[in-house]
């Protein structure tokens, strides 16, 4: 009996620190793509769509998903006073200087980047809101998908929601699993602008607080008038209780527009979880 109690404390520590360990191999599947601290520069960026079909402004919902309002969507969220419209900007973290706009935003940040930690640190000193894209590898077991937004969400502290990466987005069972394990944080699940919305559904069948941003810019050639007239376009049809989300990449045209930007009377900018407030109609 004392044998069978040890090797279970085994087992749980072993699977606790399951982040930290080497990576194991399973038939078939490649278990070798959780965050990892790679040489200076060496850091995958994130994929972002091309540029993205615009979606209609979203309305004040029904659905008063409760998982989020005990986790870390509530937790981590920025304080914001929803009044008139809001345009909530996620900025996809890449290779690029640190963020510094002195505005309310939101930034998705990649686990693997070597400088993760502070990176994220900084962001929330500034108040910024922090999502995770979770280091999920094509194809995994349950297992891999849970270790890997384990170990994604340790390095990544104060996330409010995480933004799956395009393989992902497109892979059901993949988000199920994904979505299943944010019931226990409380994070909320953002979907990306370019395809169907499988997290959305999924979220909210679980509770979870979740958004599909309306518009997203990934080119890597746009120039600054191509963010200014997204912005532009993103704005024009909000009503006075209408949220959009826009998702844009780091990039130095990216930020000139973003801080020279003059929004519509009544319309302001604000952090993800207020537009997912608004949209989802939670307290």
């Amino acid at each position: 009996m004392a044998s069978r109690i040890v090797a279970r404390i085994v087992l749980g520590l072993t699977l606790a620190c399951a982040p930290h360990l080497a990576p194991a191999q399973t038939d078939g599947v490649r278990t070798d793509r959780l965050p990892q601290i790679l040489p200076e520069g060496s850091a995958p960026e994130p994929a972002l769509p091309p540029q993205a079909p615009d979606l209609p402004p979203v309305r004040r919902g029904t659905s008063r998903p409760d998982a989020g309002m005990q986790g870390a969507f509530a937790r981590n969220a920025v304080p914001f006073e929803e009044e008139g419209a809001i345009l909530s900007v996620v900025i996809v973290d890449t290779d690029g200087d640190p963020v510094d706009l002195q505005m309310p935003l939101s930034v998705a940040l990649d686990p693997a980047r070597p400088d993760i930690a502070t990176r994220a640190a900084t962001y929330r000193a500034r108040d910024y809101e922090v999502l995770v894209i979770p280091s999920i590898p094509p194809n995994g077991t349950p297992q891999d998908i849970e270790q890997g937004l384990q170990a994604s969400l340790h390095l990544v502290g104060g996330a409010v929601a995480i933004l799956p990466d395009p393989v992902t987005s497109a892979d059901r069972g993949a988000l199920s699993t994904l979505i299943g394990r944010l019931a226990e944080t409380g994070h909320g699940v953002l979907g990306r602008a370019d395809g169907l919305d499988l997290a959305g559904p999924i979220a909210r069948s679980r509770g979870l607080p979740s958004a599909t941003a309306s518009a997203g810019i990934g080119d890597p050639d746009a120039t600054r008038a191509d963010v200014e007239r997204a912005l532009d376009r993103a704005t024009a049809a909000l009503g006075p209780d209408d949220a959009r989300i826009l998702i844009v990449a780091n990039r130095p045209e990216t930020l000139a527009a973003l801080g020279g930007a003059r929004l519509p009377d009544g319309t302001r900018f604000a952090p993800l979880t207020a537009a997912m407030r608004l949209i989802g109609d939670l307290p």
